[in-house]
């Protein structure tokens, strides 16, 4: 009886490390025809027509590339996207004093699809709410401007 129990255990284990392993392997076969240009492209659609960048983000100041310093899973992109916006905070902003505010992002493409979005590394764009844990390192920096004067 323990035999079977072991062995049934095992059987378990060995199926969950082969799904596992299979995920980036569905990935390549499904995503075989993507390139890092469309994943650029698919990443930058997802960009400009997030709330923040779309209602106060800066269109000259929208950078979109491969983060080629992190490690890639096959069939899958890291883009990063850089971008500045007129107000601090994430959403629609308006009024109020203008106080420009650089955010960088990284962005997962697999296919024509965003697997997984974080803004300034602790806001999942996704999700739409505060994620704890780090995808990937963000340097952030604010420039304040009074344009009242």
């Amino acid at each position: 009886m323990d035999r079977l129990c072991i062995w049934s255990f095992a059987g378990i284990i060995v199926l969950t490390l082969s799904l596992a392993t299979m995920v980036p392997v569905m990935d390549v076969l499904t995503n075989a025809g993507y390139s890092e240009e469309d994943a650029i492209e698919v990443a930058r659609a997802f960009i400009i027509h997030y709330e923040t960048y779309e209602s106060i983000g800066v269109e000259e100041t929208l950078r979109v590339y491969i983060d080629n310093s992190t490690p890639q899973v096959p069939g899958r992109y890291n883009v990063t996207v850089e971008f500045v916006c007129r107000y601090t905070g994430y959403g629609h902003r308006n009024g109020g004093v203008a106080s420009f505010e650089a955010h960088k992002g990284y962005v997962i493409v697999s296919g024509d699809k965003v697997i997984d979005a974080r803004l300034d590394d602790y806001w999942d764009m996704i999700k739409e709410e505060r994620v704890e844990g780090k995808l990937y390192p963000v340097n952030r920096y604010r420039v304040f401007v009074n344009i009242s004067a």
